[in-house]
C-alpha cells in the first residue's frame, strides 16, 4: 500500500516539476506592449510568490510521511480477538458446567498367576480372548507333582493294608479280654497299636490330598469371566507367585479384565462437589470418540479430598457395553442435573476461560479489556467454572470486550487491531 502511494506521489511531483518549467519560460517572455498597460504589475505580482508546484510538492511530501507513519503504526499493532462478558440474573441459570476429565478404570481385574513355582508348558489364551470363570488358561510342568501324588497314594494303600491287619488283631484281643483270657495290659497294648495304624492312614490320606492339590495347582484357571488384556508368559518360562520379577522368572500368566465393571474415575472441584449427588445422570465422551455420547450414572463420591489439586474424586458407572470402551481410556463427563442452590437472584458474570491469566492461587487473575483500540489491564476475582465459561466476581462488567488467548507481549495501554472473524 505504501509503495503504491510513493509511486503516485512521485509521478505527481514529476508532473508538477514539468509544469513549473513551462511556467518559468512563460514568465521569461515579456511583451513590452502589455508591460506598459495599466495594472500589469499588479496582475503579475503573484508570480513573485513561491511557485505553486513547490507548495504542492511540500504538501505531497507531508502526506507521504503521514501515510507511512500510519501504515507503520497499523503494521506494528498486534492482532487480537475479543469476546463479551455475559450476564445472567439467576443463580441456577448460570449453571455450573460440571465437566470433568478422568480415565476409565476396571473395578474388577486381576493379574493371574500360578499358586506354585513352575515351568509353563502351555498357554491357552491370547490378548483379546474372552474367558469364562474357572476356564483353564495355562498349564505348568506337572511331572514332579504326579510323582509325589503316586508316592502318597502308595503310602496310603500300605497304611490301609496295615490297618486292616491291625484291626483283625485288635478284634481278637477284644474278644479275649471279654473272656478274661488276657490281661488288661495286653489289651491296652493292642489298642495302642491299632490307634497308631489308624493315625498312619489319616496322615497318608492328608499327604495324598496335598499331593493332589499340588498337581491341581499346575493348572491355572481364570478367577472370573472377562477379557484377556495382557499375555505375560510363554511356554518354557518359569512363573512364581513370590518372585520379584527379576531375571527370567515371570510373576503372572496374563491380566483379565471384567469389562462390565468399567467406571470413569474423575476429579471435581471442591467448590462444585455440593452440586452433585449419587444417582445423578451423566454423559460421558471418550477422547478417542468425542462425538459419541455414552450414558452414565454417578455411582459414588470418594470421601477424601486432594489437598494439592483442591478436588474430590467421583466414580461414574458406564451404562453402555461396547468393545470400543477400553480400560485406561481418557474421557470427559458432564452431569446433566447439576444446579446451584437457589437464593435471591444475583447477577452473575461469565466470560471465556481462555481470557483469564490466573495467578498462583487460581482464585484471582487479570484480563485485557478493549477500550477503543487500546488495551486496559484489569484485575479480576474468579468464581466457579460454569456452562457459560469462567464466573467473574469483580473487575469487569457485562458487555466488556475481553481478549481471548492473550499473548505475553500484550501490555496495558497498547494499541491493537481486532480480528472480528
Amino acid at each position: 500500500m505504501v509503495c503504491r502511494k510513493v509511486l503516485y506521489i512521485a509521478e505527481y511531483l514529476n508532473y508538477m516539476a514539468r509544469m513549473d518549467r513551462v511556467e518559468l519560460l512563460d514568465q521569461l517572455r515579456i511583451d513590452n506592449e502589455f508591460q506598459r498597460a495599466p495594472g500589469w504589475a499588479e496582475r503579475h505580482a503573484e508570480r513573485r510568490l513561491p511557485k505553486r508546484g513547490v507548495l504542492l510538492s511540500a504538501f505531497a511530501i507531508a502526506l507521504l510521511g503521514m501515510a507511512g507513519v500510519y501504515e507503520f503504526g497499523l503494521s506494528a499493532r498486534p492482532t487480537v480477538r475479543a469476546e463479551s462478558v455475559r450476564t445472567t440474573g439467576d443463580n441456577a441459570a448460570l449453571g455450573p458446567a460440571l465437566d470433568a476429565s478422568g480415565y476409565l478404570v476396571a473395578r474388577k481385574q486381576a493379574t493371574v498367576s500360578s499358586k506354585i513355582t513352575g515351568k509353563v508348558t502351555s498357554v491357552l489364551i491370547d490378548e483379546g480372548d474372552h474367558v469364562q470363570a474357572n476356564q483353564i488358561i495355562a498349564r505348568l510342568d506337572d511331572a514332579n507333582a504326579k510323582t509325589a501324588l503316586d508316592l502318597a497314594q502308595a503310602s496310603l494303600a500300605a497304611a490301609r493294608m496295615a490297618l486292616d491287619d491291625g484291626k483283625s488283631t485288635f478284634d481278637r484281643y477284644a474278644r479275649m479280654k471279654a473272656q478274661e483270657l488276657i490281661s488288661a495290659q495286653a489289651f491296652d497294648d493292642a489298642k495302642a497299636k491299632y490307634d497308631n495304624l489308624r493315625s498312619n492312614v489319616l496322615i497318608a490320606e492328608g499327604t495324598v490330598e496335598g499331593a493332589q492339590a499340588n498337581l491341581d495347582d499346575t493348572v491355572v484357571r481364570a478367577p472370573f469371566g472377562g477379557i484377556v488384556t495382557v499375555k505375560a508368559a510363554q511356554p518354557g518360562e518359569v512363573v512364581s507367585p513370590i518372585s520379584a520379577g527379576g531375571g527370567f522368572t515371570r510373576t503372572g500368566i496374563c491380566t483379565i479384565v471384567d469389562m462390565d465393571s468399567l467406571e470413569l474415575e474423575a476429579d471435581i472441584s471442591e467448590n462444585l462437589i455440593a452440586l452433585i449427588r449419587p444417582g445423578m445422570q451423566a454423559s460421558i465422551r471418550l477422547d478417542a470418540y468425542p462425538n459419541w455420547e455414552i450414558p452414565g450414572t454417578l455411582k459414588a463420591i470418594v470421601p477424601a479430598a486432594d489437598r494439592a489439586k483442591g478436588t474430590v474424586g467421583v466414580r461414574v458407572a458406564v451404562e453402555t457395553r461396547d468393545p470400543r470402551i477400553l480400560p485406561d481410556m481418557g474421557a470427559r463427563v458432564r452431569f446433566a442435573e447439576a444446579s446451584a442452590p437457589r437464593s435471591s437472584p444475583i447477577a452473575h458474570l461469565a466470560m471465556p476461560d481462555s481470557a483469564v491469566i490466573r495467578d498462583a492461587t487460581g482464585k484471582t487473575g487479570k484480563v485485557f479489556v478493549l477500550d477503543g483500540d487500546r488495551l486496559r489491564e484489569k484485575s479480576v476475582a474468579l468464581g466457579r467454572q460454569t456452562s457459560l465459561g469462567q464466573e467473574v466476581l469483580s473487575g469487569v462488567k457485562a458487555g466488556d470486550q475481553v481478549i481471548i488467548n492473550p499473548t505475553a507481549n500484550l501490555a496495558d495501554g497498547m494499541q491493537v487491531s481486532v480480528d472480528n472473524q
